[in-house]
């Protein structure tokens, strides 16, 4: 067979593209793990990084997803291999005699979708869960940051897709402050993390956004909102209830935090000032600011 390799590179950007639409944690991990390694028109080879990366592949279902792809730009499709750090994964090296057939037992982790909420579990206790194993995930991938955003989130609730319902969109319902940190590279990061976990339990879930908190009302609210009109100053009515609830993991030093982004900046600053020379050292101290 020709060598068709370097036809393969050229093509790589474009499959892809196609495995982006299809799913992103597939294309996430194609992109930042695997390479082609060869292609003669008949079989790709792509060489993984990582073992743990090719287990995720594998374990996702993902591998169905880049052969839709290949299928949808090349036809015939060729056929698929994968291999680590270019080795044979040691799940399918098998030692073969010479002159003899090669019989390839593979064993498959096959991971399945966890089964759908009993009737006395509710939609809410579910996707508290995807919301809390997405941060671990993003924590134990080194994504501090993201793990720091999602612990401070208050809810999720699920919105149509389209207006078709033909999927649902989640949204993270955080302190309205929060909203802005949500950028556009955080909510890329978190998404198809967040899609992977959801689809183990069984939701289908196509995109992520943050949405401010609601505020707490009641009956009176007319007369305190024109209170607050009439003074024409924002209160800090909100803040100061805020504090009162805060839990006790937001508390430092006789400090109170609105956010564990905070803590951290605050632990980080702490470490700094420990490591100092005797005769130097930085202070660190509450900003207070008023509106006039």
């Amino acid at each position: 067979m020709a060598d068709k390799t370097a036809g393969m590179h050229e093509l790589w950007p474009k499959l892809l593209e196609v495995v982006r639409n299809r799913r992103r944690f597939a294309w996430i991990l194609l992109g930042q793990n695997a390479n082609v390694l060869s292609y003669d028109g008949t079989t790709l080879t792509l060489s993984w990084n990582n073992q743990g990366a090719y287990d995720n592949f594998i374990s996702s279902g993902s591998r169905g997803v880049l052969e839709d792809a290949l299928a949808e730009l090349l036809n015939p499709p060729p056929a698929i291999e994968l291999v680590v750090q270019g080795k044979t994964p040691p799940s399918l090296a098998h030692s073969v005699p010479e002159g003899q057939a090669a019989q390839v037992h593979v064993s498959v982790a096959v991971t399945t979708a966890d089964p759908s909420p009993q009737p006395g579990e509710s939609a809410a206790s579910t996707l508290q869960l995807v919301l809390a194993q997405t941060a671990f995930l993003m924590y134990e991938q080194g994504n501090s940051r993201a793990a720091a955003l999602l612990s401070d989130v208050e809810d999720v609730e699920l919105v149509p897709g389209n207006r078709f319902g033909d999927w649902e969109d989640a949204v993270l319902i955080v302190p309205p402050y929060l909203v802005p940190r949500f950028t556009e590279e955080v909510t890329a990061a978190i998404q198809p993390v967040f899609e992977h976990v959801a689809g183990r339990h069984g939701l289908d879930i196509g995109g992520i956004t943050a949405a401010p908190a609601l505020p707490e009302i009641d009956g009176h609210w007319r007369q305190i909102l024109q209170e607050r009109l009439t003074a024409g100053t924002a209160s800090n009515q909100a803040s100061r209830a805020r504090a009162k609830r805060t839990a006790p993991t937001l508390n430092r030093d006789g400090f109170v935090f609105d956010s564990r982004e905070e803590v951290l900046v605050y632990e980080a600053l702490k470490r700094a000032q420990a490591e100092l020379p005797q005769d130097s050292t930085i202070s660190i101290f509450p900003v207070v600011v008023r509106s006039f």
